[in-house]
């Protein structure tokens, strides 16, 4: 009788669902992201200008643009999160007549985003382009 309830019970224990966790599912592939395009469109009182910088993961640029009316600056650090996020160190100035922005961000950004700094006097649409993949 006890052979019998012993192997009933192994049996049973070893015929039971599992109590561990179920499976995961496999991760999804990654694909590595060799740089992103950056659009930065100021706009302020005077108009519209547009400059563009393309950065690798943790690296750094500026551009500068002057004209007889205008003077803007836009310094950026990327540092790639994962394969669809993209975080932007952004420290840009623009000035015009006697207004003069100065600004500091932090943005974390995805493909084809756009984000907007506000500045007061002038604003910052930032843009994130990635390669095709």
């Amino acid at each position: 009788m006890k052979v019998l309830l012993a192997t009933a019970l192994v049996s049973t224990l070893l015929c039971a669902p599992a109590l561990a966790d179920p499976p995961q599912p496999p991760p999804a592939p990654t694909v590595a992201i060799s740089n992103v395009t950056f659009r930065f469109l100021i706009k302020d009182g005077t108009g519209v200008r547009q400059l563009g910088l393309i950065l690798n993961d943790r690296s750094c640029g500026s551009i500068q643009s002057k004209s007889s009316t205008n003077d803007d600056e836009v310094k950026a650090c990327s540092y790639f999160e994962g394969v669809d996020a993209v975080r932007v160190e952004i420290d840009w100035r623009t000035a015009s007549g006697s207004n003069e922005v100065r600004n500091k961000s932090v943005l974390v950004m995805h493909r084809g985003q756009t984000q907007q700094l506000d500045g007061g006097h002038a604003k910052l649409d930032v843009t994130t382009v990635w390669p095709a993949t």
